[in-house]
């Protein structure tokens, strides 16, 4: 199908035709020096060639190029394979309640499929840039150490996305107590 999707399973398929028979024998796909996969012609002439879910996100330039047989001379051609950018789902834990200038975490999840989940993760109230981390096998746990007024606040979770992972973003809720003063 095309366009695929990185961490998804995807194919080319190859036609090869010509002269009074069908044609037999390989098929090998490549991009640039890099063999992708090869097929063998069936009865009609067609094959289907696998692109690995790893296949990066992007737009690939692939050569097809087929061996010939004892009737058929070698051919070549070439076809354009797009993989789209994985979707990401972000979740985030964070305190129900902390006291006013109390330093908390936020720990932020990045589910992406082929493991995509690699890249940045920001914290923002409101507007405000509050933390960032990087995912370690898809998750981070950001310190939050500016002092957030008293009061709710609706705290918006940002995964920034990665080459072959769409960004996404999810809200933890927080509430800033007053501090209790001791006697």
């Amino acid at each position: 199908p095309e366009p695929s999707t990185y961490g998804s399973a995807s194919s080319v398929n190859v036609t090869v035709s010509g002269g009074s028979d069908t044609p037999s024998g390989e098929v090998t796909v490549k991009e640039g020096a890099t063999t992708i996969g090869t097929g063998t012609l069936d009865a009609n002439g067609k094959a289907t060639v696998a692109l690995p879910a790893t296949t990066p996100a992007g737009t690939h330039s692939l050569t097809v190029s087929y061996g010939g047989d004892a009737t058929h001379s070698t051919a070549a051609g070439s076809v354009t394979a797009t993989v789209d950018k994985a979707a990401s789902t972000t979740t985030a834990t964070a305190p129900a309640k902390v006291r006013f200038k109390q330093d908390f975490d936020v720990t932020a999840t990045v589910a992406a499929a082929g493991g995509a989940n690699t890249g940045t993760v920001e914290v923002y109230d409101g507007s405000r840039l509050i933390g960032t981390g990087t995912l370690a096998n898809g998750s981070v746990t950001i310190h939050i150490t500016k002092n957030l007024k008293i009061g709710k606040h609706e705290l918006t979770v940002k995964y920034l996305g990665s080459a072959n992972a769409a960004p996404s973003e999810t809200t933890v809720t927080v509430k800033v107590k007053k501090k209790r003063h001791h006697r």
